[in-house]
């Protein structure tokens, strides 16, 4: 999936005492400086930094307090805000560093989990340095990769909730690259987006993206809840998305042209983020439908809708609306790329009890997490040689979609060096992408000829039945997903071979 666009402030611990708060109207304020979590505090910090503190009318009617969490990540941090709403005005209580999500009595912080990937070269030194796993060799580890993970930790105690777990499982890769983003909450709901891209020993590179949505109070899995809104979300939403997903259909000429109609029977809905723009929240909705690789490397058309928090989301806890206080709040912060909100029903003690342990709890930085593996180098290798240099700068161009670019940096490495199979092929995949179909298809089968490692030429291969059904050759198409096929099992070779006999993926 491909996850469209998609960070930390000083926390205002606050004292109990003559309590300022904010009206509904913001006006611009300086900030004071925040003091220490153990020294007492001087004075509360209002809810909207932005905003002026003014005093309660004593006079008015009093109303009954409600309790919420509003976090929000913008180009100056991630922070969270406990808010006491009464009526249209929020007053801050505390406030910490990092992302705390709540829902009723319950308070999670959000953590980043790390794990150490081992992760071997494409190319092995000798044979002794590989070993054999069902036909493929795989490359001795030769240097490691940080691999992300989420985990949300009770602020009462108790054992974690793991959102994304990080993987150690070894891997082979010439370069490889993750994220990891926390783009919204609704209650104990979290939403996660992660992608991940780079060259994993094939013939070209890969683009990979999901979302995890999980409900904290349960550790369920609410991916499934998530998918069934793509019926249920207004018409005119979805039929915003259905026109970006056609026309993205309609250039590709590996797919037989569509319709909005079309799309917005088959796509899919993949993932939500939560932002705001101009003052208000914002749900932008990610539909998809499949493409082919030559004309999207994640192998999806994606199109987005956004909306206000709907009705129709209330099973994610995202149908609205939020208390005037909070939009007042949202208005005077303009633009965030992820927020989150909760509301808590902690009463007396239990209530000051956790008001305490969020202004004890450690700040926990969280902007969008990303680690990168630029090159693994190969077991007692020698540097990179000049050819090897010019396949990454090529690599690197067809990753930004800059084709002619790749074409020149490619084109550098077969001078530097004709027997480098990686050059021919990522020369060739450069090509397809701008349909040169013939120089392609030479290009691939030189790779070919020059290395037929299962993994290497099972990518190959593929991108010789994509070449050959955009030329009208069903029948060599067919030969080449099934050779493709035979050397390793993906499936978007067996939905490639699908759609040749005009079925369904």
């Amino acid at each position: 999936m491909r996850l469209r666009a998609i960070s930390c402030m000083s926390a205002l611990v606050l004292g109990a005492c003559n309590p300022k708060t904010t009206e509904s109207k913001a006006q611009p304020q300086a900030s004071a400086p925040a003091p220490a979590p153990s020294a007492p505090a001087t004075a509360p910090t209002p809810a909207t930094p932005s905003a002026p503190a003014t005093a309660v009318d004593a006079a008015a009617p009093a109303t009954a307090a409600e309790d919420w969490l509003l976090w929000r990540s913008t180009a100056t941090g991630t922070r969270t805000q406990w808010l006491e709403l009464r009526g249209d005005v929020a007053t801050e209580l505390a406030a910490r560093e990092g992302i705390i999500v709540g829902a009723d009595t319950a308070l999670w912080r959000l953590e980043p989990r790390e794990a150490s990937a081992p992760v071997g070269p494409c190319q092995c030194p000798d044979e002794a340095s590989g070993e054999d796993d069902g036909g493929f060799v795989e490359c001795k580890p030769t240097t490691t990769h940080r691999s992300l993970g989420l985990d949300a930790v009770p602020l009462a105690g108790g054992a974690p909730v793991s959102l994304v777990t990080a993987s150690n499982a070894p891997f082979s890769a010439d370069d490889f690259s993750e994220s990891l983003t926390v783009v919204g909450s609704a209650g104990a709901t979290v939403f996660v987006s992660l992608s991940s891209g780079g060259y994993l020993c094939g013939a070209h590179g890969m683009v990979e993206g999901s979302q995890r949505v999980v409900d904290l109070a349960t550790g369920a899995d609410l991916r499934e809840r998530l998918a069934t809104l793509r019926t249920a979300l207004p018409q005119p939403l979805r039929r915003q998305a259905a026109d970006e997903i056609a026309g993205l259909q309609r250039e590709c000429d590996a797919v037989e042209p569509a319709t909005a109609e079309d799309a917005l029977r088959d796509m899919a809905l993949g993932s939500v983020q939560m932002a705001v723009v101009g003052g208000a929240p914002v749900l932008s909705w990610s539909f998809e439908s499949d493409l082919p690789y030559v004309c999207s490397p994640d192998y999806l058309a994606t199109g987005v809708a956004t909306s206000d928090l709907l009705p129709e989301a209330a099973p994610l806890g995202l149908g609205g609306p939020l208390p005037k206080g909070l939009r007042t709040i949202l208005a005077s912060t303009g633009t965030a790329d992820a927020f989150g909100f909760g509301k808590l029903s902690l009463r007396g003690a239990e209530r000051e009890a956790a008001l305490q342990r969020f202004r004890d709890s450690p700040q926990v930085p969280l902007p969008p997490l990303n680690s990168e593996l630029s090159s693994v180098p190969a077991a007692g290798a020698a540097a990179p040689t000049d050819a090897q240099a010019a396949v990454k700068k090529g690599r690197d161009a067809t990753r930004g979609g800059d084709y002619p670019g790749a074409v020149a940096a490619f084109d550098a490495a077969i001078e530097a060096d004709k027997t480098l199979a990686t050059a021919w092929s990522g020369r060739g995949f450069a090509r397809l992408q701008q349909g040169q179909l013939d120089l392609a298809k030479a290009d691939f089968e030189r790779a070919l000829e020059l290395d037929d490692a299962p993994h290497f030429a099972a990518a190959v291969k593929f991108n010789l039945g994509t070449i050959a059904a955009q030329q009208g050759d069903t029948k060599a198409a067919r030969a080449a997903y099934e050779a493709s096929l035979a050397l390793r099992d993906v499936a978007a070779v067996r939905e490639a071979l699908a759609q040749l006999d005009g079925k369904a993926p």
